[in-house]
């Protein structure tokens, strides 16, 4: 008896649409109750993550993977950094070193800062539509 069957592979893609969908779900939610609840600050794009193991802030022209940029800001009278918790799957749609930019994050928890930006929504909507697709496609195989 093989374990790989056509209703196996169903609920895969059930379970990976299911999690898509939490996840684009989970930060649409973020970014419309956090500005409403939490604080909202101005910051700017300091880099990209470099390649490599280390943890290196590099130029966003020098760095290959240009998915979740590094920014900073002033909470408390401190600089707090971070990066993007979201998906940019379209190169064209990255942010420049120094631009500025508009974050926001609940109460006393700067370390859950999310960026407010339009760049940051047609990566979401891509993933609702891949979530649909799998979920049709498993929903078919089950």
């Amino acid at each position: 008896m093989s374990v790989i069957t056509k209703k196996n592979i169903g609920y895969l893609f059930l379970i990976i649409g299911i999690a898509n969908f939490i996840y684009a779900t989970n930060m649409i939610y973020k970014m419309s109750i956090y500005p409403l609840y939490g604080e909202v600050k101005n910051a700017k794009i300091i880099g990209y993550p470099s390649i490599s193991n280390e943890i290196n802030i590099i130029d966003c022209k020098k760095s290959l993977i240009r998915i979740n940029p590094f920014f900073e800001f002033i909470s408390d009278k401190q600089i707090k950094k971070s990066y993007s918790k979201s998906f940019n799957f379209f190169s064209f749609l990255n942010y420049k070193n120094g631009e500025e930019i508009t974050v926001s994050y609940p109460k006393n928890q700067p370390n859950k800062a999310i960026i407010l930006s339009v760049k940051e929504l047609p990566s979401l909507i891509i993933l609702y539509i891949l979530s649909f697709l799998v979920l049709f496609i498993g929903k078919a195989l089950v």
